[in-house]
């Protein structure tokens, strides 16, 4: 309150107590007023009129945005002139920001950072303007042989500990260095990616160098994806290629009544567990993982030992993170501490297909392809997703081990979309929303907007037992 008292003040009546403020918030308050910057200013009048400069890894950059992104960030890579080279933003107001100076912004992390050329942060409070004062700013100097490149400056309502920016900062040292060897510290192994999950050669890569890093920092790594995407294929590949030790706990198939002892087992006795299907949790068994993982970190940090053999754990789920949030209305804590490192299987999906990836889908299947199949699917994979090729290829093996012929008139028409009745589509949403409700008939009805007894009669109809 001192301090936000001693801003209104100064926006009043221009006078500064600098007793109760940084010397370099004090001067960047100074250089706003100057600048006639309006503390009440709309920030989405702002133009583009930055220079990008060359001299930077642009993709190496681009790596550190996608492993820092979190839905609780907004994310910025800027020159050092101010300029905003690179950007992932969640919240619309800074949507049209592209320089970071005062004149432009207002007091911010980054602004103070150009000057002080060091890490620098600013509070909500401390913000000049303000329609940013629901935000705390991190400013972060990315060096290369000592040369700072760019400065990596992050918004967020939500305050980053000492302990997750410690964390942070050994994060991008790894990643800012130019020529990274991201292969160096993979386990040698015999296991490939596309065993578990195909993926285009450059996502493969990309997916790669972002899980080595990931693994570098020991935090919990969330996979997320619709049903479908591969999401715990890829936990598994994870589990086995980077860590040891591990046990794989799918809680949709755990009864709901086991589940917090299984874990809190899994968590005493292996070093790496992998959750498949959070979201089938409790919140309070999930606040079991959320604050273990924070002593887990605080006690790295400190040299110390958990009580808790596992020092690696894998979460997935159908949710992003936000939604998690918002669907199990769990706090902030959540988000700071399990979905620190965050991947959605479905930005790995490319609909791009080439011979290369083609060949690579082929080696994983012990049988002679002919050219006229290899040229048919290549036609095929045009707009498809590599999940509906692999279906198709799949099924043309089982058919040919049988004795069948097949033809390219054969895969075209083996093809064709399937489409469901609408009872059939009721009948799985009914039935998805009695799961989730963990076949509690009372809560079902009224999501539904039916009555019980009507639920009842349906249910009765599946041949499901109620026991009710």
């Amino acid at each position: 309150m001192m301090i936000l008292d001693a801003k209104k003040q100064f926006i009043r009546t221009g006078r500064l107590n600098r007793k109760i403020i940084r010397d370099e918030i004090a001067l960047s308050w100074y250089r706003c007023r100057l600048n006639n910057v309006n503390h009440e200013k709309n920030l989405f009048d702002e133009k583009n009129t930055s220079l990008k400069r060359e001299k930077y890894d642009i993709e190496t950059l681009k790596n550190l945005l996608m492993l820092l992104n979190r839905e609780i960030w907004n994310l910025f890579i800027i020159n050092p002139d101010g300029d905003v080279i690179l950007r992932v933003t969640y919240d619309a107001i800074f949507e049209s920001i592209h320089n970071l100076l005062e004149q432009n912004i207002g007091t911010n992390a980054g602004a103070i950072a150009l000057k002080t050329l060091k890490d620098e942060s600013v509070h909500h409070e401390e913000h000049y303007l303000s329609l940013m004062t629901v935000y705390d700013s991190y400013a972060i100097p990315l060096k290369y042989e000592e040369e700072i490149i760019a400065y990596l400056v992050i918004f967020t309502e939500v305050p980053i500990n000492a302990y997750e920016m410690k964390a942070l900062k050994s994060q991008m040292m790894n990643v800012t260095k130019h020529n990274m060897s991201m292969q160096a510290g993979k386990q040698a192994t015999s296991l490939e990616m596309s065993h578990f999950i195909m993926l285009p050669k450059a996502q493969e890569d990309m997916l790669e160098r972002q899980l080595d890093n990931m693994v570098r920092i020991g935090l919990p790594i969330y996979v997320y994806g619709p049903k479908g995407s591969g999401k715990s294929n890829l936990a598994w590949y994870i589990a086995l290629t980077r860590y040891k030790d591990m046990v794989f706990l799918d809680i949709e198939k755990i009864p709901s009544i086991m589940r917090k002892e299984v874990i809190k087992k899994a968590l005493s006795q292996n070093e790496t567990v992998v959750i498949d299907n959070i979201h089938a949790l409790e919140v309070e068994q999930i606040m079991m993982l959320t604050v273990y993982t924070e002593e887990k970190i605080i006690q790295k940090n400190e040299e110390k030992h958990s009580n808790c053999k596992c020092l690696n754990i894998i979460l997935t789920s159908v949710y992003k993170p936000r939604e998690m949030r918002e669907n199990r209305m769990l706090n902030e804590r959540f988000s700071t501490r399990m979905c620190h490192q965050v991947i959605n299987t479905t930005d790995f999906k490319d609909h791009r297909f080439d011979q290369i990836d083609l060949e690579r889908l082929l080696q994983r299947y012990r049988y002679d392809f002919s050219d006229g199949f290899k040229s048919m699917m290549l036609k095929l994979s045009n707009g498809k997703q590599i999940d509906e090729i692999v279906t198709i290829i799949e099924n043309s093996v089982v058919d040919a081990i049988k004795g069948k012929t097949i033809t390219a008139e054969d895969i075209v028409v083996n093809t064709h979309d399937t489409y469901q009745t609408l009872a059939e589509v009721e009948q799985q949403y009914i039935l998805n929303i009695y799961e989730k409700m963990e076949h509690n008939m009372t809560l079902t009805s009224e999501i539904l907007g039916i009555g019980r007894s009507t639920l009842y009669r349906k249910l009765k109809s599946y041949h499901i037992d109620t026991n009710q």
